[in-house]
């Protein structure tokens, strides 16, 4: 299934079981290929979460593999109202991933702020056009910058998701509250 990492669940909790530091400069080099390559959506970099299936409301929906989709075609993970109370007190364990999701939430940072430009430069030319008509350049730079807003909105959309791979904790795990 895939989860909005940039948003993730209230309760969502890495280190539990890889509690290794963040490597800050690992980070920044994730954030900068992100910007290339940004591989969300394939078998070897999903990310690992432990859940008990109950907790999904659309578990059926969940497919075998990634590898061949893209993150939009990849059911979003969806918890029960039981679910949501249970993992509230941090007891959704993601189980990998922690530098890829610090790198995902610069990455997606930086979209947001490309965007913000970009619409402020599409504000300044509607100043601009009350004051004339846009014709001819000005026109063909609204154009431009509609085009890379709906493309940025698009990205930044399927940015936020990952591929997390689900291992069910079964009946007689440990619950933090227990």
């Amino acid at each position: 299934m895939a989860m909005n990492l940039y948003d993730p669940p209230k309760g969502a909790f890495w280190g539990e079981f890889n509690d290794r530091p963040l490597n800050q400069d690992h980070v920044a080099t994730l954030a900068r290929d992100f910007g290339a390559c940004l591989d969300n959506c394939e078998d070897k970099t999903s990310l690992d979460a432990a859940v008990k299936r109950e907790w999904i409301k659309n578990i059926e929906n969940a497919i075998e593999t990634a590898d061949g989709t893209t993150v939009n075609d990849v059911p979003l993970m969806e918890l029960t109202e039981e679910g949501l109370a249970v993992i509230k007190p941090n007891n959704l364990w993601i189980l990998s991933g922690n530098h890829r999701r610090m790198a995902l939430i610069r990455h997606v940072t930086d979209l947001k702020s490309d965007l913000a430009d970009t619409m402020a430069s599409l504000d300044k030319i509607e100043v601009e056009k009350k004051e004339g008509d846009i014709a001819g350049k000005l026109g063909q730079e609204v154009e431009r910058l509609n085009k890379k807003a709906e493309g940025l909105g698009e990205r930044i959309e399927s940015s936020c998701k990952w591929v997390i791979r689900l291992y069910d904790r079964g009946k007689h795990s440990r619950i933090s509250g227990d």
